[in-house]
C-alpha cells in the first residue's frame, strides 16, 4: 500500500518492491544464504545496460585497458563462488568483444629476469629484427614462437653498497624470556610489525636493571610503536 500511494506522487517515477527470505540486492552486489554460510554474486539492474568505452574511441589506450581490468577485478572481489565468477567473467568478455575490444588469449609466458645493462636494449633490437627470420623455418619457429619477455632487475649501485640501514638485523626466535624471571613463553604463530591484536614487550638497553615494558595493542604493532614513541621523553 506505501508504494502505490508514493508512486501516485509523479506520474514518471514508478517505485518497486522486492523482499525475499534467502538473498537482497544492495548496489552492485546480491548476498544470499547457501548452506548456512553468507555468499556474494553480482547484481545488475534489469533496466540495466553496460555502457563501457567503445573500442575505436580517442580515449587514451591505457584507459580503455584499465576499463577492462578494474571490471573484471570487480566481478571477482565480488563473486564468492568461482562457478559464478566465471560464468560472470565470461559475460563481461563478450560485452567488451561486442563493443570491439579485442579477445586475448591468456598470456603464460614467463618472463626472464636479468640485471639491467644498456647493452639489453641493443640485443632486444637485434631479436625483434631476426625475429622474422626465425619464423621461416617450422622447427625454429616451434621452439622460439614469440619474442622473449625480459624483465629488469636493478643492478647494484653506490647507494646500496655504500649505506647501511642503522637498525640492527631482526632475530626470529619461536620463544621469548622475561628478563629477571624464569617464564618462558612459545609463540605460536608468525608475527611481525603487520600483525594487530597482539601482547607485546620492550626491553630498554640502556637500563642497568634491564628494565621491560609490557603492553597489548589493537592496532598493528607498527602503528602503536609509533604512539609510543612519540609519547616517550627521550633521554
Amino acid at each position: 500500500m506505501g508504494v502505490e500511494l508514493v508512486n501516485q506522487v509523479h506520474t514518471t517515477i514508478n517505485l518497486t518492491l522486492d523482499h525475499s527470505y534467502s538473498h537482497i540486492n544492495f548496489l552492485d552486489t546480491t548476498i544470499y544464504i547457501k548452506n548456512g554460510t553468507i555468499q556474494t554474486s553480482l547484481y545488475q539492474k534489469p533496466t540495466g545496460r553496460p555502457a563501457y568505452l567503445m573500442w575505436d574511441s580517442f580515449h587514451p589506450h591505457h584507459i580503455k585497458k584499465s576499463i577492462v581490468f578494474s571490471q573484471a577485478l570487480r566481478y571477482n572481489r565480488i563473486c564468492s563462488n568461482l562457478d559464478d565468477r566465471n560464468k560472470h567473467l565470461h559475460s563481461l568478455q563478450k560485452t567488451f568483444v561486442n563493443q570491439g575490444y579485442h579477445s586475448q588469449t591468456e598470456n603464460n609466458r614467463e618472463p626472464i629476469v636479468v640485471t639491467y645493462n644498456p647493452q639489453l636494449n641493443i640485443i632486444r633490437k637485434i631479436a625483434r629484427h631476426l625475429q622474422p627470420m626465425l619464423h621461416t623455418d617450422t622447427r625454429l619457429k616451434q621452439i622460439f614462437p614469440e619474442l622473449p619477455l625480459l624483465s629488469y632487475r636493478q643492478p647494484p649501485n653506490l647507494r646500496k653498497m655504500i649505506v647501511r640501514s642503522a637498525l640492527p638485523k631482526t632475530t626470529k626466535a619461536d620463544q621469548v624470556a622475561i628478563p629477571n624471571t624464569q617464564k618462558v613463553y612459545t609463540i605460536l604463530d608468525h608475527y611481525s610489525s603487520a600483525s594487530s591484536n597482539l601482547v607485546y614487550m620492550i626491553t630498554c638497553t640502556r637500563c642497568s636493571t634491564g628494565g621491560i615494558y609490557i603492553g597489548e595493542t589493537g592496532p598493528k604493532l607498527r602503528t602503536r610503536m609509533r604512539t609510543d614513541i612519540k609519547s616517550t621523553p627521550n633521554h
